[in-house]
């Protein structure tokens, strides 16, 4: 309970859902967003700012009615600079600099099965903005244990990615991820096998 209370308290517009999948985060209201009339989608996630200080770049994440899956577009002065056809069910749409290369970067996790996991489950993509087009950063098929969420924070100037992670005997663990050369590595358990479920 302490773990899901400090994930409310990072994001204020979270609830959380019980679905056939487990446990999941999902905003209660989008505050600020521009929500177009598009035939093609049938909803559509907060738009994040990414890419560096000095070129604006806006990402949209929107549900696709006649394929499945997301279209992840990025927006340059308005304009559509470059788009992803993303055929999985999202559960998380952020933005965090998750490389310190002082560029923003695109967090999605997408729910799918991997080259090295066969079973249909949570994911995090952590996608780049560069010369204004999207480019993967880490395609993670998996993290320690078997991923329910997570949100990007910030800890001593350092971008941490926190995980809420399944530990089986209906326990959890709290993840702190830190980017390396190669991708996200876990840097340590804040709390491990706590059962939320009482």
């Amino acid at each position: 309970k302490d773990a899901i209370a400090d994930l409310l308290q990072l994001s204020h517009n979270v609830e959380f859902r019980k679905t056939d999948l487990g446990w999941s985060v999902h905003e209660t209201r989008l505050n600020d967003v521009s929500v177009e009339s598009v035939a093609d989608t049938k909803h559509e996630f907060r738009s994040i700012e990414v890419g560096s200080s000095t070129v604006e770049v806006q990402a949209r994440l929107r549900e696709l009615t006649h394929l499945k899956g997301y279209r992840l577009s990025l927006l340059k002065d308005g304009q559509m600079a470059d788009e992803l056809h993303l055929p999985y069910d999202v559960y998380r749409f952020e933005a965090a600099d998750v490389n310190s290369d002082g560029r923003t970067d695109i967090l999605v996790g997408v729910i799918k099965s991997t080259h090295f996991d066969r079973e249909v489950s949570k994911r995090l993509f952590a996608l780049e903005v560069d010369e204004g087009h999207i480019r993967p950063l880490w395609l993670g098929s998996r993290v320690c244990q078997k991923l329910v969420d997570f949100k990007p924070i910030v800890r001593n100037g350092v971008v941490l990615i926190y995980t809420i992670e399944d530990a089986g005997n209906r326990t959890f663990s709290n993840g702190l991820y830190e980017w390396n050369d190669f991708g996200l590595r876990l840097f340590t358990y804040e709390k491990k096998n706590v059962s939320y479920l009482e």
